[in-house]
């Protein structure tokens, strides 16, 4: 059981991980959105892809670390939302 603890552990991504992606689904749900009244199914990734990359420019700044996870974690919502949608 202490195998399977220290496991789970390990696989779980960090609190600042966890916030990137909990706003880069918001993010995607606004895309959503913009694909609902604009017909065009790559809004559903670009305002995401622009805000992380966005953040991660500002953390370039030196406001805080970039980090290429920090991005992936973000769009990782939308691209889900965008193969969603695409296979509808």
């Amino acid at each position: 059981m202490k195998k399977i603890l220290e496991l789970q552990s390990k696989l779980t991504p960090k609190n600042d991980k966890l916030g990137h992606f909990f706003w880069g689904f918001w993010y995607a749900l606004f895309g959503v959105l913009m694909y609902v009244v604009f017909s065009w199914i790559y809004w559903i990734v670009i305002p995401t892809v622009i805000l992380a990359a966005s953040k991660e420019f500002w953390d370039s700044r030196g406001n805080g670390n970039v980090e290429f996870l920090d991005f992936l974690f973000t769009i990782i919502p939308s691209a889900a939302l965008f193969l969603i949608a695409y296979m509808i």
